[in-house]
């Protein structure tokens, strides 16, 4: 009985100590958090302060092989440009690495569609003629549109189906045979 007792207590010692640990482990990570994530890019630092030739080779291959840089990957390399002039001569040495680096740099953006107008006509905001209610009718554009495509057809260029003036035959000519 007293054994029992005895393992049931170390037991909760563990436990114990455990859950000590943890909370002190999650306190320390949101006083990290609190200093914009300071603590936690330590061990990255020191791996920045390191970098040599060979990793900025292993760094130029893989955007070359990628083709293209990740934000990551353009620090750590402006960091190793900074150390050494030698790193950059290594990177340099590397054929295509840097056209990527200037495609990522210069280049179009993956948003440039999303970032025009209201209703996603790939225009610049000021440019007029899109529908700016989005989809069909919806919206409250909706009697502008509706008014400018009965008054003004074509402004908006071709829009669905229009029927104006459209003549039909009131009296039909076709003869059916009557079997009775």
């Amino acid at each position: 009985m007293f054994l029992q007792i005895r393992e049931f207590l170390d037991h909760r010692e563990k436990i114990h100590v455990y859950a000590n640990s943890q909370r002190e482990h999650h306190r320390e990570r949101f006083r990290d958090s609190l200093r914009f994530g300071l603590g936690e890019i330590k061990e990255r630092v020191q791996f920045l302060d390191n970098l040599n030739e060979r990793d900025v080779l292993g760094l130029a291959k893989r955007i070359k092989r990628r083709k293209r840089a990740t934000p990551e990957y353009m620090y750590c390399l402006s960091y190793a440009f900074l150390q050494d002039l030698e790193n950059i001569k290594v990177f340099n040495k590397t054929p295509g690495a840097l056209q990527i680096l200037i495609k990522e740099l210069t280049g179009k953006k993956k948003t440039r569609k999303l970032r025009g107008h209201v209703s996603h006509g790939h225009g610049r905001i000021g440019k007029h003629r899109k529908h700016p209610g989005g989809r069909g009718n919806a919206g409250s554009m909706h009697h502008h549109r509706i008014n400018f495509d009965k008054y003004h057809p074509g402004y908006f260029g071709k829009v669905g189906v229009r029927n104006f003036h459209l003549r039909r035959q009131h009296k039909s000519n076709k003869i059916f045979p009557f079997t009775g």
